[in-house]
This record gives structure tokens, sequence and C-alpha cells, in this order.
């Protein structure tokens, strides 16, 4: 009611709000540029300071990589461990230098890096065409040593199924080294051998036609050396020299009669092929040992 019945009074109070308002309205905008330049100032600063971080990172990471490309070659190491070393020191530089380098720089390094990258791999292949040679023995070495493990493990299995052994659990073996079943054991086989020889030879009961004392002559080896030095406790690599002669002599003595029919000669080779077992699989282990 006053409102309307002064009209002067409403006229001055709508010029005094209307100039607040106008005041207020001037005063936050100005507020709202500043704070809008002061944060493209801050922005911008930003910019720079992380584009200078990626430079300083990008030089420390590119002296970083040489630096450790240098100290890896220069470190003694075999032929093939040193060109697996300098692969992943080159495949880790050249990581580190697309993560870090700038688009244009990349275009930039890349065709440098390529022509520096051409005599390396030239001396990468002559290295490994050089090293082909000697790469071969280990693998030869290899090769042998997996055949003598299925060699052992062949004969080992036959001999278990049809060599003589004990009829039941017998727990751990009597003939032990030092004991008096041991020795028996030895003496037998040395005796068999002595024996099964001038048989062969036709010493002991000559005769001038094939008889048994020359045949059990001929397979004494087979029938009684073998059998009694495989009864003792014996080493592993004997024992597995014993399974190949196990093996081994009925083979020679079944097919060299139809080379010569002769029994000394026969002997002569079971003894040839006992000696070589011995030789491969106990004295040349124990020689490489000591």
């Amino acid at each position: 009611q006053q409102l309307t019945t002064q009209p002067l009074l409403t006229r001055d109070f709508v010029q005094t709000l209307s100039a607040f308002l106008k005041n207020q309205i001037t005063a936050a905008c100005s507020t709202t540029l500043k704070s809008i330049c002061s944060i493209a100032t801050s922005a911008t600063s930003t910019t720079h300071n992380m584009q200078v971080l990626a430079g300083s990172t990008w030089l420390s990471a590119v002296t970083c990589s040489r630096a450790t490309v240098t100290s890896l070659q220069s470190t003694p190491l075999p032929l093939h461990q040193h060109r697996r070393v300098q692969r992943a020191a080159t495949s880790l530089q050249q990581r580190s230098l697309s993560s870090v380098t700038p688009l244009h720089l990349q275009q930039r390094v890349q065709p440098c890096r390529a022509a520096a990258d051409e005599p390396s791999k030239a001396k990468e292949a002559s290295e490994e065409t050089s090293s082909s040679s000697s790469d071969a023995e280990p693998n030869i070495t290899v090769a042998s040593i997996d055949l003598n493990k299925e060699v052992a493990k062949f004969t080992r299995t036959a001999a278990a199924n049809f060599a003589p052994r004990a009829s039941g659990n017998t727990g751990k073996n009597p003939a032990y080294p030092g004991s008096t079943l041991y020795k028996v054991f030895e003496y037998q086989a040395y005796l068999s051998i002595v024996v099964g020889g001038l048989l062969s030879y036709n010493v002991i009961f000559p005769s001038n036609e094939p008889d048994i004392a020359r045949l059990l002559g001929m397979w004494s080896l087979w029938i009684f050396a073998v059998p009694s030095l495989r009864a003792r406790d014996c080493s592993k690599e004997e024992k597995d020299a014993l399974n190949i002669l196990f093996l081994a002599i009925p083979l020679l003595n079944v097919l060299l009669p139809f080379v010569w029919k002769n029994f000394a000669f026969i002997y002569s080779a079971d003894v040839v092929a006992l000696v070589a077992a011995y030789a491969i699989k106990v004295w040349k282990p124990a020689s490489d040992k000591q």
C-alpha cells in the first residue's frame, strides 16, 4: 500500500537496487576473467615444464641406454650369451626411445638408427655363421648323452627281466664290498674267464672236433663271469656295463660263426667286448671324475 501511495519512493528504490546489482555483476565478471587468465597462465607454464621434462627424460634415456649397451658389449661373456645380451639391450634402447621420444624426433632418428644398425647386423650374421661349427659340438655331446641314457635304460630293463636274480625280496645285497661273498663272486668270475679261455683255445681237453668242452669255454663269459660280477653290490656304472654285456655277448656268439667258425676267435671277441664295456662305462668315468 505504501509503494502504491508513494511512487517517488518506489522509483528511488528501483534505481538504487539496479545500481547495486550492476556493480555486483561487474565485480563478479572481473573476478571470473582474472581467474580464467590465471588458469591459462598456469596451464601454459605447466605445458612448458612438461616439454622440458620430456626433453630431459629423452636425453637421460638415450644416455642410459647407450651406457647400458656399452657396458654390456664390453662385458666378457661367451659368444652366444653376448649376442643375446646385445639383442636385449638393443630392444631395451628402442623401447625407451619410442616411449619418450616425440614424434618428430622419432622420424628424424629412425633413418640414422637404421643406418647405424646395418654394420652391427652384418657383424652379428658373420658371428652366427662362425659360431655354428662351435655350437654343433655341444649338440653332439647332448645327443650322445641322451643315447647313453636310453641304452642304459633299455639294457637295465632287459637284464632285470631275463638275467638270473634272487627268488624273493632279500633286502640289502649280502655281497657288499669287503664281504666274503663279494670275494667269492669275484674269484668265480676271474676263474671262469681263465678256464673258458683255456677251453676255447683247445688247451684243456684238446680235441680235433667241436665238442661240449670248447662250446662251454666259448660261452663261459656269459654263463659264469657276467652273472657272478652282476651278483655283487657294484656301482651303477659297472652294473650298466654288465647289463650291456649280458645282451651283447649272445649276439656276438650267434652272429660271429657266420664270419668264422672258430671257438678261440669268438671267445676273444667276447673278451674284447668285456674290456670295451668296462673301459667306456667304468674306467673312463672314473678318470673324468678324478
